[in-house]
């Protein structure tokens, strides 16, 4: 528990030299303290009395052994959760409030077993030009005149590549190098089927300041190839009591950022960024303010080819691409991404975006998906607008770019399944974007659209369509769809900015659709009872209770069991309706409220009849002529169901091959009887001779 050090003081600051809190005359303010671990994790204990309004704290200070000042760390009470530094054997906190708040609130620090890894060291660096290893690779036959490249790899700046070890050092001091060798031809190489770990979070706020973002940058003629290799970074969040954001309370942890900055000629190819963000286990944690949560990225980039990369599960986006700005010597350098390809890529499962755009020119994506947006199979929360790809460019010319963004195109891509939508291309400065052979996948019927276009000159081209949204499109600009297929009969969901040609229409079972045919019977409401008001029921019949009012009446209609109604009525006129009562042979079943506004209802088994009260003349009604209407819908693109020809010959035959054996058999024995027959009559005829000649000897 933590122990009163010192009461009566004001926490609002230190003493420069000894780190003491600053007296103040004040009685209600005091001061903390308790042991601790050095280089120990510690959680924040509240009891179940805790209230922020009673009390506060702004630091905690850190002391050795000996009671001297270490250092300090900020908004503990805010964060959740802190560490102590090495040597730290004692932490004092200052608190405003009363101290018998703060007792009777049990707050304490809690050790969680997890000591911190060892402090971020060097490692050893052995450069040598690994081109014999590129050659026993399958990038052998990749670059032309490897002679004027070094081959450079991770496992030369101490790396594992294990999956285990945190690589975070070797990596960082990997890209410094190829950031400090800008003027050479370079390859970076990886480790067939390793998996080089970033065991440490990014920090943002102060904390973990050593952790920054991996990123080449102002590169030349490079060559970075994954060889079928894992980069994870650490991604399982618990830390969320940062600033508020939206209702939810920002971490100071992220994730570890690999990127690309105004890089020229470059190609990246074969590996795999994870991100963890499915482990996280607190459904509130988001990622910290000023960080790039993304998986990977390339800004500012000319000339670039990306090829077979999958990246999934981060905290934010898959991959994003677009322009770059960078202070070069003094002088800031802004540049757009422009004249890339990006083919044979997955980008999945994250909690932003799977893809988003900025500000580039003559950008292709072939043959990748873009899948499951907002969906990061753990408790991360997703946030918008979580699309599969979001073309949204927070810079146009007037900016001091070279260019809008322009000419972007999607070629035999997959956009599937995501929280927020498909595809959303947002400001009209956006030129040219075009789908030629996309197939655009999801089951949700409940999104507001799939496909919105705000910018200029959206065409689909030879595209599917296997969507259930509202609307399909939802633009204002000019947009086409030319010999597109459109499943599921989704003819009304396709927007009237769309301007078609050729399009296709199928059915759920892969025919021409057709309308279906629509069969809607009415049947009006007749007065039952007059002067009567139904506020009850008679709980032996179900009768309506009956009052001395004589303008309250009582209508009926004729039912089906177990039919779904609407109640239409004239233009204008809306029904006081209280409900419904059914009724089955004149007996009653049940009782609804309420009809009113939703217009429609079932009926229940064995039901017949339906009875409503209204506070209206019979003359009165006669202007709503309430009907109750029964829509029948006939799918006319269901295949007729034909009995299945079965082939019966053999079966027959054999059948017939048995008769005529049994047949044969009947025949022998009907000639075998003959015989015995003819046997039978003969002895008869002996016996009968002797008969005769016995009695002549007789005589």
């Amino acid at each position: 528990m933590l122990q009163i050090y010192k009461n009566y003081y004001r926490y609002n600051g230190k003493d420069e030299i000894t780190g003491e809190p600053l007296e103040q005359e004040n009685t209600n303010s005091f001061i903390m303290s308790r042991g601790v671990t050095p280089n120990t994790k510690y959680t924040v204990y509240y009891g179940e009395n805790y209230s922020k309004n009673s009390f506060n704290t702004k630091e905690v200070i850190y002391y050795d052994k000996d009671g001297k000042y270490l250092s300090s760390f900020k908004n503990v009470f805010g964060l959740s959760d802190f560490t102590r530094p090495e040597d730290c054997y004692e932490i004092r906190i200052g608190m405003a409030g009363k101290v018998y708040d703060f007792l009777t609130s049990t707050i304490d620090i809690i050790y969680e077993g997890e000591t911190l890894r060892e402090p971020l060291k060097e490692p050893e660096i052995n450069i040598y030009n690994a081109k014999e290893e590129l050659l026993n690779s399958k990038y052998k036959n990749l670059i032309p005149n490897l002679s004027e490249y070094i081959v450079i790899k991770p496992e030369m700046f101490g790396a594992k590549g294990d999956g285990i070890s945190d690589d975070y050092v070797p990596l960082k001091n990997f890209v410094k190098y190829l950031n400090e060798n800008i003027d050479k031809k370079m390859v970076a190489l990886l480790t067939k089927d390793s998996n080089y770990r970033i065991d440490r979070y990014h920090g943002d706020g102060g904390f973990l300041p050593e952790v920054n973002q991996l990123i080449i940058k102002l590169v030349n003629d490079l060559y970075f190839l994954g060889n079928d290799s894992c980069i994870t970074s650490r991604g399982n969040f618990i830390r969320h009591r940062g600033s508020n954001f939206g209702g939810y309370e920002r971490g100071v942890e992220s994730t570890v950022y690999i990127g690309f900055s105004q890089c020229n000629n470059l190609t990246i190819k074969d590996f795999e960024r994870y991100g963890e963000s499915e482990l996280t286990s607190d459904l509130g944690v988001i990622p910290g303010e000023s960080s790039l949560n993304r998986g990977f990225g390339i800004g500012g980039c000319q000339g670039t080819l990306i090829d077979n990369v999958h990246v999934h599960h981060f905290i934010e986006d898959a991959f994003s691409i677009g322009e770059d700005e960078l202070n070069v010597n003094g002088t800031w350098t802004k540049h757009i991404g422009c004249d890339t390809i990006i083919r044979n890529c997955l980008f999945e499962k994250c909690s932003r975006n799977a893809l988003t755009v900025g500000c580039v020119k003559n950008v292709e994506f072939q043959n990748c998906t873009f899948r499951l947006a907002g969906f990061n199979e753990g408790k991360v929360r997703a946030y918008a607008p979580a699309l599969s790809v979001d073309i949204e460019p927070d810079r146009s010319k007037k900016d001091g770019f070279e260019d809008q963004p322009r000419d972007i195109r999607f070629v035999d891509c997959i956009f599937e399944g995501s929280r927020g939508g498909l595809l959303a291309i947002v400001h009209d400065w956006i030129l040219d974007v075009k789908c030629i052979r996309c197939k655009f996948i999801d089951e949700d019927t409940k999104k507001v659209y799939s496909i919105f276009n705000g910018g200029t000159g959206l065409e689909m081209e030879e595209c599917e369509f296997d969507i259930k949204h509202k609307f399909t499109t939802a633009g204002i600009q000019p947009q086409t769809m030319n010999n597109c297929t459109v499943y599921y009969n989704q003819k009304d969901l396709i927007s009237v900015n769309m301007i078609q040609t050729g399009t296709k229409y199928l059915n759920q079972y892969g025919g021409e659709y057709k309308e279906p045919t629509i069969i809607e019977e009415f049947t009006d409401f007749e007065l039952y009872k007059a002067g009567y008001r139904y506020n009850g029921t008679d709980t032996t019949t179900g009768e309506p209770i009956e009052q001395p009012w004589n303008y309250n009446n009582i209508f009926k209609a004729s039912v089906k069991e177990n039919t779904e109604y609407d109640v239409v009525v004239n233009d204008g006129y809306k029904i006081p309706m209280k409900g419904f009562v059914f009724y089955g042979g004149g007996k009653y079943i049940d009782s609804i409220s309420s009809v009113y506004p939703i217009g429609s209802f079932t009926t229940p088994a064995e039901c017949d009849e339906i009875r409503s009260s209204l506070l209206i003349t019979e003359e009165e009604f006669a202007k709503y002529e309430a009907k109750i209407k029964q829509t029948t819908i006939i799918d006319n693109n269901k295949p007729e169901v034909e009995e299945p020809v079965v082939d019966n010959t053999e079966e027959i035959k054999e059948i017939q091959g048995q008769i005529a054996d049994l047949q044969s058999q009947i025949n022998d024995i009907d000639a075998q009887i003959e015989s015995l027959e003819n046997e039978k009559a003969n002895l008869i005829s002996q016996i009968k001779e002797l008969n005769n000649k016995l009695e002549e000897l007789e005589k």
